[in-house]
């Protein structure tokens, strides 16, 4: 091989460094996604402090708009902390304003100062629609701009026509304007200097960064590595990643782990391998958890296949006759484990909670102490979604 070519590998990183990963056991690792994720022993913070101090650490949550019982980002966030309900987290980013809504891995709530780095991070194809969008809607982008900066804060029902409404978007995925608030899920736009300040950074970044690598580490403790999967969805693509995933590795600020006996690696950030060294020193009680179907846990589902042995699927965008479980089915952990899936909806008509299917994992055998910690997490979950009771549509154990 030439030494031409060898140097384009390397700078693909078609070559790997030889860093040794460091090797753990399959619990430890468990235990540190767990604790990295405030799902350890769940529930210990609460209200607006205990939602600010997730957003801190994790950087980011996905958004989707279904709503059977909460959002993504409300049942993202009842797992974690105690004493809030769906939509609390609109006064930590619609009145304090200390978050934001921006594309990160999909649409994403995060903290205001990490916009500068998420912005611009559209795929190749989403920058080709909204570029031809722009060259031929120019006077129509313009109207637009203009009505919302007289009229804002506006949503896409205050403007008639289907192309202004396109419009509106676009100005949004832009930059040009910003999400002011939501009301029942409906986004209403302003301007950013309105809404934010005259201050408000909306710089783009349009280039991959070692910044970005790390934060989205941050996001959920540790990914694969090389850089592959659906958990880098959104910083870029496989060999964008891998050369400066590369020399984060040389720098020390991250590190490459496996589980012993196995053969996929994963990188941790520097900050966070003495926790993983230490994690055997943390006490936990096992609760029971309902996660959201895009959980940041749940990025990479390959990833959670193979720490925690848990095949999972979001089903809603899979016709009906192809679903194996449900419509809009939650993951349950137990401890250390996901025991199984629940999909539960709430009747907005007479408040009930109803439980439309409940399917347990083949290695799981219900006990008095885990049908104990089941009702009585039910009950928490009834009281944060508004329920007025529960009803079971499906066999109950």
């Amino acid at each position: 091989m030439s030494l031409q070519l060898v140097a384009v590998y390397l700078y693909l990183g078609i070559f790997r460094l030889s860093q040794v990963p460091y090797l753990f056991f399959q619990k430890d690792l468990k235990k540190f996604l767990l604790q990295k994720q405030f799902l350890l022993n769940p529930r210990e913070i609460s209200e607006i402090s205990g939602i600010e101090v997730v957003m801190s650490s994790l950087r980011a949550v996905q958004y989707d708009p279904q709503n059977p019982c909460g959002r993504n980002i409300d049942i993202f966030l009842q797992a974690r902390v105690k004493g809030i309900f769906p939509s609390s987290y609109y006064q930590w980013i619609y009145e304090d304003r200390k978050g934001v809504e921006t594309w990160d891995k999909e649409l994403c709530m995060i903290p205001v100062e990490d916009l500068p780095v998420c912005r611009g991070r559209f795929t190749a194809s989403r920058i080709r629609k909204l570029s031809s969008f722009k060259k031929k809607y120019k006077k129509e982008l313009n109207e637009i701009f203009c009505f919302t900066k007289k009229n804002g804060p506006v949503c896409s029902a205050d403007i008639k026509d289907k192309t202004g409404k396109k419009a509106l978007d676009v100005l949004w995925k832009n930059g040009d304007i910003v999400v002011s608030h939501r009301k029942n899920g409906i986004k209403y736009y302003d301007l950013a200097s309105k809404v934010y300040g005259d201050d408000f950074n909306w710089n783009e970044n349009t280039e991959i960064n070692k910044e970005q690598i790390v934060r989205r580490i941050k996001s959920v403790g540790v990914l694969p590595c090389p850089a592959v999967g659906t958990g880098w969805l959104g910083v870029g693509i496989s060999r964008e990643i891998t050369p400066l995933l590369n020399e984060l590795i040389k720098e020390e600020k991250v590190y490459k782990i496996k589980i012993k006996d196995t053969d996929q690696a994963y990188v941790i950030n520097s900050d966070d391998l003495k926790l993983l060294n230490n994690i055997h020193k943390i006490s936990f009680s096992k609760k029971m958890s309902f996660l959201p179907p895009l959980d940041n846990l749940l990025w990479d589902r390959e990833m959670i296949k193979d720490i925690f042995g848990f095949t999972y699927k979001f089903e809603a965008y899979t016709p009906d006759k192809n679903r194996k479980y449900g419509h809009y089915v939650l993951p349950i952990l137990y401890g250390l484990d996901f025991i199984g899936r629940i999909e539960p909806m709430l009747n907005n008509v007479n408040r009930v909670l109803e439980i439309k299917g409940l399917w347990m994992e083949e290695n799981f055998q219900w006990n008095k102490n885990s049908k104990l910690k089941f009702e009585t997490y039910l009950r928490y979950f009834k009281k944060y979604i508004g329920a007025q009771e529960v009803k079971w549509l499906c066999k109950k154990y």
